[in-house]
């Protein structure tokens, strides 16, 4: 609807007076009519009286001097008596009739009253004879004469009276209200042209100053409303332009309507290019999706929404992933969308690139573990067929370790470089090499034409492996064992890499750098898993397991703020086994659940029995779970126990692989939610070698951050894998300092690593630089250290080595 604006002038003020007078002339002549009427009928109403009182008087006079006449001489007196009534001018004639009523004398004589003109009579009795009577004829001519000048002089008056009090009803209107109403007028009229609230300054003394003071009033609470909004409209606009976000406005059409600064600086466009562009010039969606669809939601959109995907696409065509988020402008006339997008490119590269990092080998730039899992997972959903020409082998450098041990890590990892580019040179593109971890790596041969092809790459990488390896100053040869799987053999990837790690295993026993087969009657690897679960059972029967403790340490006083329990069990001839061989057939055999429970409530009394050292001193005691043991009865289990024990639950810290928080068959964030809630806490641990999802870090209650030790293996090198894993490290300390978690560093073993990471922010760690793990009395005496009195904070306080394999 259009509103019609009036101009205001001075014609206002004339047509309120008008109305004016309209109301006021009426009225004034009602008045005016009835007083003349009244005044009239009062002035002349007294003249009728006094004339015909004066007629009345003269009658009876006349009769009286008639009465005095003399009986026989009355004819001739009568007349000249009858006359002298004829000197008042209101008589015009008069008339003496006798007793009978016989007319004896009249006046004007001769004419008598025939052509008199009277209105009254006035009778008198004259006494001389019985019954006479005088009778005098009159009228009032005189005074309706005089009534009628009267009437038209009053007629005259009150139209100049009339006249008058127009003319001064107008001048006093124009001077009282005219005059002020103009000037309201006209500051109204300036106040809606200039857009500015003007004031008037001539204030009367009476009402319409009041109304005019209002006026003013109201101006300076206008003037005042309008500085502050301007105010906040400049602030809204420097807001609006200078914050860094990009946003913007879209109408109900998909069309742009306003862009902020940000908008304009980040994408390299024009304004004029931007507003009244369509959406579609600028935004896009993922490939199969329909953009249309989206614009819909977010011109529709009556609620605001939050993460909706695009891409944008700026001047020069670079690319960047947004978020964008819309809130509806309810207050707008017309539907308008306000939108807010969010840069995730960068969160983008970063999760790429930990994806990256996650299925990567940092030394030597081949796929890890994971990654190897990962392409057997993509190998399970193509056909059989395809499978039937594809082959595993799991290669072992041998004598590695005495190179390690003898040369040290640095020429280790040259060596391990070395042999992969190796690997890599044996094979033909198509087939897929990672590195299993340590010295150990596997291939996926792909497109083979028999089976014996994988024999025939295996002998090769042998004969490829005859020639030393030149390491700085020194050199060394090393062989490979191999072992092969087909695909035939197993039925998922895990159990061809099993099946091949036999097979490797089948050529170690056999002297080393030599290729095995897995077959169905190969028994060595059940012997030794037979031989490590009776080990397995007799610890748990003779309660032989124990706990080897390493210190976690503060990086800027080097003071032990808490201690990892690290699951133990010596072979039968004294040599240490595996932990992770010994966790892995448990989990296999279904012991795991004993060595759990075992394990629980070693650590619940070693951080009771030890409280003095640990919780009383505000450290904690960290115990690995493995992912097979994070179930619900179990977890129910540990709830149970430590909300007995609050204390005791404070000093604990549950150390869970990233491999856990992938079980599907149980409520794993559940879960630990329950054990955090005993006052226990959780850290994540091997950080950077699983799948390292930053989802998980968003939806699972994680206290704490444990960088696996292949990221600091070698940290402070200057190759591009060391730079890359401190560019790595940076981003992950990054991420946990925001989202307010703890980052503790694992393998730490030189000064220029422990530099670095202090560096990097990281204030937690623990390796060989500060204890190995140790016996339960040694670490708590080696902790116990740190607490005497006078010791300083910043130096490492060596371990004494010859006690590490005390009990």
């Amino acid at each position: 609807m259009n509103a019609t604006h009036h101009t205001p002038s001075a014609a206002g003020t004339t047509r309120l007076l008008r109305r004016f007078l309209r109301l006021l002339l009426p009225a004034f002549l009602l008045a005016s009519t009835i007083g003349l009427y009244v005044l009239s009928t009062l002035t002349f109403g007294d003249e009728r009286s006094s004339v015909v009182m004066r007629v009345s008087n003269l009658a009876s006079r006349t009769a009286a001097v008639l009465n005095t006449l003399p009986a026989g001489e009355m004819k001739a007196p009568q007349n000249s008596i009858l006359t002298l009534l004829l000197s008042d001018p209101a008589i015009s004639c008069a008339q003496l009739f006798d007793g009978e009523g016989r007319l004896v004398a009249v006046a004007p004589a001769r004419l008598g009253c025939r052509d008199a003109t009277a209105t009254a009579i006035a009778d008198a009795p004259v006494r001389a004879q019985p019954g006479m009577f005088l009778r005098v004829h009159y009228n009032l001519s005189e005074l309706e004469e005089r009534s009628q000048i009267f009437r038209i002089f009053t007629l005259l008056s009150l139209l100049g009276s009339l006249i008058v009090a127009a003319a001064a009803s107008w001048f006093s209107f124009r001077l009282t209200v005219g005059r002020p109403v103009h000037a309201l007028l006209q500051a109204i009229r300036t106040t809606h042209l200039l857009g500015t609230p003007t004031k008037i300054d001539d204030v009367p003394d009476d009402e319409m100053g009041s109304v005019i003071l209002a006026f003013n009033d109201m101006q300076d609470k206008l003037d005042a409303e309008a500085r502050r909004n301007a105010e906040a409209l400049r602030r809204l606009d420097y807001i609006y332009n200078e914050t860094p976000a990009l946003m913007f406005s879209v109408d109900s059409k998909g069309t742009i309507i306003s862009a902020s600064g940000h908008w304009l600086d980040e994408t390299g466009f024009h304004r004029e290019e931007i507003v009244g562009a369509p959406l579609r010039n600028f935004l896009s969606v993922a490939p199969g999706q329909d953009f249309d669809a989206s614009q819909n939601i977010i011109i529709k959109a009556e609620r605001p929404l939050r993460d909706l995907p695009f891409t944008l696409t700026c001047k020069n065509g670079l690319r960047r992933d947004v978020l964008m988020a819309v809130v509806p402008d309810i207050e707008a006339k017309e539907r308008t969308q306000f939108c807010v997008l969010s840069d995730i490119s960068g969160l983008k590269e970063a999760q790429v690139e930990l994806r990256r990092q996650a299925v990567t080998d940092h030394l030597t730039h081949l796929p890890n573990r994971q990654g190897l899992f990962e392409h057997l997972a993509e190998m399970k959903k193509v056909c059989a067929s395809d499978l039937s020409g594809c082959a595993l082998l799991f290669i072992d450098l041998d004598n590695f370790k005495t190179v390690n041990d003898t040369l040290g890590h640095d020429a280790g990892d040259q060596l391990l470089r070395a042999a992969a580019g190796r690997l890599r040179n044996s094979v033909s593109r198509k087939d897929f090499l990672a590195r299993l971890g340590g010295d150990e790596f596997a291939i996926v041969l792909h497109g083979m034409n028999s089976p014996d092809d994988a024999g025939i790459v295996a002998q090769r990488i042998i004969e490829t492996f005859t020639k030393p390896f030149r390491l700085g100053e020194a050199s060394a040869v090393v062989g490979t064992s191999i072992g092969i799987a087909s695909f035939a053999d197993g039925n998922d990837g895990d159990d061809i890499l099993r099946l091949a790690d036999l097979a490797m295993y089948q050529s170690k026993q056999a002297g080393r750098n030599c290729v095995s087969r897995y077959s169905d009657d190969l028994t060595a690897r059940v012997v030794g898993r037979d031989r490590l679960l009776r080990r397995i059972r007799e610890g748990l029967a003779k309660q032989e397991f124990r706990f080897h403790f390493q210190p976690i340490v503060d990086l800027e006083t080097l003071k032990p703020v808490g201690v990892e329990a690290l699951l133990r069990l010596d072979h039968a001839n004294g040599d240490a086994l595996s932990p992770s061989e010994v966790i892995r057939t448990a989990e296999e055999a279904g012991l795991i659940g004993a060595i759990s429970a075992w394990s629980l409530s070693e650590g619940v009394r070693v951080a009771e029995s030890e409280h003095a050292f640990i919780g009383g001193r505000g450290r904690y005691l960290s115990i690995n779970l493995s992912p097979k043991q994070l179930t619900q009865d179990f977890v129910t289990g540990i709830v149970s126990r430590l909300q007995s024990e609050p204390e005791v639950a404070r000093s604990l810290v549950f150390e869970i692989t990233e491999t856990a928080l992938f079980r599907q068959d149980e409520d794993v964030g559940a879960m630990i939610a329950s054990l955090r809630a005993t006052g226990a806490r959780i850290a994540l641990d091997d950080f950077g070698t699983g799948f390292s999802s930053l989802g998980h870090l968003q939806r699972f209650p994680v206290d704490m951050l444990k960088l696996d030790s292949s990221f600091v293996e070698g940290l402070s090198g200057d190759s591009d894998d060391a730079r890359r894993r401190r560019a790595v490290i940076r981003a992950t300390t990054a991420l946990a300092r925001d989202l307010n978690m703890k980052i503790v560093a694992e393998g730490i073993e030189d000064h220029g690593s422990l530099n670095l990471l202090k560096g990097f922010g990281i204030t937690l760690g623990q390796g060989y630089l500060f204890s190995p793990p140790t016996p339960l009395r040694l670490a708590m005496d080696w902790m116990e250290a740190f607490d005497r009195p006078g010791q300083p904070g910043g130096k490492i306080i060596p371990l004494t080595r010859p006690n590490i394999n005390g009990r």
